[in-house]
């Protein structure tokens, strides 16, 4: 199973994610706030009290 990340716009296998939050992301949607939503690895690494650019790996 194949998911694109809400981030980065890339596509990776399920297996290979990791738990994160909207929040955690600085993603602006509201109603994603408070949920756990997936992103992928390489944008796992980011930092909660930094804001993060779209960018394509």
């Amino acid at each position: 199973m194949l998911l694109r990340c809400p981030n980065c716009q890339s596509m990776d296998h399920l297996s290979k994610w990791v738990n994160c939050t909207a929040k955690t992301l600085k993603i602006n949607i509201l109603s994603a706030a408070k949920n756990p939503v997936y992103v992928c690895p390489k944008c796992k690494s980011c930092s909660p009290r930094a804001s993060i650019p779209r960018i394509s790996h």
